[in-house]
Order: C-alpha cells, then structure tokens, then sequence
C-alpha cells in the first residue's frame, strides 16, 4: 500500500533516518513530517519508523505517541494546542491537551467541586447547600460540563431551566434590580424546614413558519406559569428563562484581549452589513469597576471566576470569599432558618473552581472535509452568519500559560446583538438590552446530544434542533433567516451538516 500511494518512497526514508540519527528529534517534528502526507499515508510512515527503530538496537528506543490525528485544515484545532479528538459522550469532559503538571493537578481540584453534592450546613464535608437553592451541584445544572435541558416534566429538578426575576431599572452599576422578597431569581427548592419561593410551569405553543419551496417546519414558542409561590409578587416583575449554557473552552474565551473584541463594536453599522454588534460593561465585584462583559447570556460577568462564584450564590445558595458573602434569601419571610456560618466557601475554592472550567478542553471538528460540510461552511460564510458568529481568534496572555496564543475557532465576536422582539425577555443587564444577546460560541455544538441526549439550544431553550435554533433569529439576523428559508432543501441540509461537524 505504502508504495503504490507514493512513488517516491525513498525521499521519506531519507527523511526519517536523518530525523532518527538526530539526537534530539521530537515527538512535534515526527507529527510536521506527518502533516505533510496525505491520510492514506500515514500508517505507512509510521511502519516506517519503527523499521527503523527495529534496525538501531545500539540506541534507546524511545516510545512515540501520537493520540490525535494531524489534519491539515487548521480549523480542526479548534481549541488551538489544547484542543482534544474527542467525539463521544465526554467530549466537554477533557482537560486540554496541553495542560502542564500544575494545571492537571488543579483541574482535578476543581473538578471534585464542580460535581460534588453539596448539602445543608454542618451536615457533610461540602456542606453550605440553601437554605433556598435551584440544584445542589454545578454539574446539575451543566451535565457534563455540557447544555441542560428544560422541564420533561411539571416539576423537574433535573432541568437547567431557571428563572431570573427584576422589576424596571436598574441599580448603581447598571444591573437588575431584584425583586423584594425574591430576588434576582426564582428558588424552587429549598433545605428542609424552608418554603421554597414557588415554582413555574413550561409550556410551549407552536408557531408554523414556511420555506420558500413549501416546506414547513414547527417551531416551539416557551412560555411559563408562576405556581405555588410562598409569597405575593409586585406588579411589572420582569422575567427571563435562562437555559446553562455548556462551559468547555472559557478559558480561551477569556483570554481574548478585550481591546480586539471591542475593535469589533459596529454599534452604528458603518460597515452596512446590517450588523451592529457592540460590548457590554458590567461590574467586576473584585476589582470595584466596570469591565468588559464576556459570560452569561447577555454577556454580564467579566470573568469565569465571578461567573462561578454567581452561580455558587444564586443557584445553590453557597457564599464566598472576595465575591457574594451574603445568602440570596436574607430577609425574606420563608427563609429564617438554614443559614450558617458565611461566607460557606473559601476564595481558594471559587479559584479552583474557574481552573477547572477555563481548562475544560474544546473538541476537534469532525468531517470538514466532506463535500456537503464544506458546501455548508461556505454557505455559512456567504449568508453572513459570521458577521456574528465570527470563526478565528487569536488568544492573549492568560494567568493559564498553556491557554495563551493560541489560534482558535470558536465561531463568536464575543459582542452583544439586536435578535429581535421574537426573542426578546423584557429584561434588560447592564448595557444589553431586552432584545440583546451576547452571540454564544458554536465550537462543539455538533456534540451537543451526544453529550447530552436531551440538550436544546437558545438562551431558553426553545429549540430542539440547531434548525430550529436559526430560525429563531430575528432583529440583526432576520434578513439571514430569510435567506436561509430561501435556500433550496439540499443547501439547508449542508448548513446544518456543517454546524454539526463543529
């Protein structure tokens, strides 16, 4: 096979016996050299190699390990170095592929938290739980470390569906305003001896939209019903369903500079692509001042550590150190019992937490090179979807070396945009406004049901299908949707097999 693939085999023997004389050749040289052949080739290079190697039995033998395949397209690095070539139900589930000694080992801290149960205070060694919680677990929220799925059923505790809560304004900084007696967020569960604050049924009504060829498709419209609330709410309460998002390759997205993606601000579209994405300032509780905003659906955290530290309080009820010392239900009447000793966690917890996240590697793509993908991925282009959904960025200095210059993939400008009052939650953070959303990252969404069989997409999770996810996008977006809808069912279909390749 070896020679009838390639007629001028002896170039490669010349090249592998000098790489195999040099004292100290590498492992990165053997796969450059492997770069340079084509697919079919390279199970014969490496009997090639170990020909060799059997030939030099004066020298060590050193062991060659090559784990991951070496594809020409760079795209298939999504995560740069530290992407992974992993396909199956734990693909969001690796730690990056370069990750040193130090890094490892926090990881595997940080992991411990991330899926620890966490119960009331005093009662085991992760203990702080409530007293009015949403899930005892970040991996309740985010199944490995992936997208949740709203309600199966009228009450379900497995759901990563929540409902954040404001009334009209804002505060000192720009944010929500909670809700007094409430919150920013409605707590459905609660230690015991607690009232939880009530509960909301999902409902979904269908909404019919039609291809140009005639073809119809039914989209899922979501909306919700306040029930057993322990306590009456005020008028104008603004709400907004809020679906976990997955949180592999967060580290790379926060060691963008923030000066490149706010070059990418076109608030007044002066380019006239009918794009006008623009940044959202937030308030850094660590540092005092306003800061970009990156995480979050509307981009409201400024960092992973803060993003972690939010979620402990408002989703389980846990207090830290340096960011939110006070539990989400003081003061209020269902709540007088359950508290302990605050803050619940350490700073040093909150840090080992944001490690393992911001090193939760990305996944390889798979398939860019069949022909319907690469149709889809220039259709992708010439719709304009990356006016948003931008595909190549270059990484900063990172406090994680190993996240820093790194060339990555990750399909989003990491801006704020107009997606239309069909989208819109009435409830506005910071600078982004009821209709504005910060565009998510699309690299890994092709794995997203492998993952997670049960996993949807947009901020409430409305859509079953990545279809149906662009359908949904209307206000800077709609005139793509339309386009979209025009494209012959063929053309659709290779948009969508590029999506899921990535």
């Amino acid at each position: 096979m070896f020679e009838k693939s390639y007629s001028g085999k002896c170039r490669w023997i010349q090249v592998f016996s000098s790489i195999w004389r040099s004292k100290d050749w590498t492992i990165r040289l053997v796969q450059s050299v492997l770069a340079g052949t084509s697919r079919n080739l390279k199970a014969g290079v490496m009997l090639l190699l170990l020909f060799i190697a059997g030939c030099r039995k004066h020298e060590p033998e050193p062991v060659i390990v090559i784990e991951a395949p070496v594809p020409l397209d760079p795209a298939y690095y999504a995560g740069g170095a530290t992407t992974v070539f992993n396909s199956g139900v734990n693909a969001y589930n690796q730690l990056i592929a370069n990750a040193s000694a130090v890094s490892a080992q926090l990881h595997a801290s940080g992991a411990e938290m991330f899926f620890a149960s966490f119960a009331e205070y005093g009662t085991s060694t992760h203990d702080g739980l409530g007293p009015l919680f949403i899930q005892s677990s970040c991996g309740g929220c985010h199944p490995l470390n992936g997208r949740s799925h709203p309600p199966l059923t009228e009450i379900d505790y497995d759901s990563g569906l929540l409902m954040r809560m404001s009334l009209a304004g804002s505060g000192t900084h720009g944010e929500p305003i909670g809700v007094p007696g409430f919150g920013n967020q409605l707590q459905n569960r609660a230690i015991d001896g607690v009232t939880p604050e009530g509960h909301f049924l999902f409902n979904y009504q269908n909404y019919i939209v039609t291809y140009e060829d005639g073809t119809t498709i039914t989209l899922h419209n979501p909306s919700h019903t306040l029930i057993d609330l322990y306590a009456p709410l005020p008028p104008n309460v603004l709400y907004s369903l809020r679906l976990a998002s997955p949180v592999f390759g967060s580290g790379l997205l926060e060691a963008i500079d923030a000066s490149a993606i706010i070059a990418g601000e076109d608030e007044s579209d002066a380019n006239v692509d009918y794009i006008s994405g623009k940044a959202n300032y937030v308030w850094n509780v660590k540092t005092q001042q306003m800061e970009l905003g990156r995480f979050g659906w509307k981009a409201s955290n400024p960092n992973i550590a803060q993003q972690t530290a939010g979620a402990f309080n408002e989703d389980m009820g846990i207090t830290s150190v340096g960011y939110f010392p006070i539990e989400n239900g003081v003061g209020q009447s269902n709540c007088i019992s359950g508290f302990g000793a605050d803050p619940d966690v350490s700073e040093l917890i909150i840090e080992q937490l944001a490690h393992y996240v911001m090193t939760l590697a990305v996944p390889a793509p798979r398939n860019l090179d069949l022909p319907e993908v690469i149709r889809g991925r220039q259709l992708f282009t010439d719709l304009n979807c990356v006016g948003c959904h931008r595909p190549q960025w270059q990484t900063g200095i990172s406090d994680i070396p190993e996240l820093s210059n790194q060339t990555i993939f990750p399909y989003t400008d990491m801006l704020i945009h107009d997606m239309g009052e069909i989208l819109a939650d009435g409830r506005p953070e910071f600078e982004a406004s009821t209709n504005e959303w910060r565009t998510p990252p699309l690299w890994g969404i092709g794995l997203a049901k492998i993952v997670h069989p049960e996993a949807r997409f947009l901020h409430d999770g409305r859509a079953a299908t990545l279809e149906e996810a662009i359908l949904w996008h209307g206000g800077e977006a709609h005139w793509i949707t339309d386009y979209f809808k025009a494209l012959p069912a063929a053309d659709r279909a290779a948009v969508i097999a590029f999506l899921e390749a990535l």
